[in-house]
């Protein structure tokens, strides 16, 4: 798979499955803030092994990460609610050969623009030049 195929199958996912539950900062495009809880995905590719000698398979791998930003002082409920649904909606999912392994979240805390954060991550692989 390409680089553009694993966005494109994970920023699918997003909208058919995602899209009415929270606004949704995409990458590269303009974002006005709600007032209301809302995430941001960020893919982040990993290092790519070899499958096959010469010009056979490889496998690359990449973590989708997916940050909720909360209002402050709005306690920790609702976006522990989110991530535990960002996580099962990923978890050992294969997306057309975007390969998902295990979800975690890791809850940031505030940050320097006043939200309350947690970051769920999900580990994937996906085989090239196939």
């Amino acid at each position: 798979m390409t680089l553009e195929e694993i966005r494109n199958e994970i920023m699918n996912k997003f909208s058919s499955s995602w899209a009415t539950a929270t606004e949704i900062c995409w990458p590269n495009q303009k974002f006005n803030e709600p007032n209301a809880i809302w995430i941001r995905p960020t893919i982040k590719m990993g290092e790519t092994f070899v499958g096959e000698i010469g010009q056979g398979v490889g496998l690359r791998t990449g973590v989708l990460m997916i940050q909720i930003f909360d209002l402050a002082n709005n306690g920790t409920k609702n976006a522990l609610q989110y991530a535990a649904r960002l996580e099962t909606l990923f978890r050992r999912v294969d997306l057309n050969g975007v390969m998902f392994k295990e979800s975690s979240s890791d809850i940031l805390g505030l940050d320097d623009n006043g939200y309350y954060n947690v970051l769920v991550s999900i580990g994937f692989e996906a085989w090239i030049g196939e």
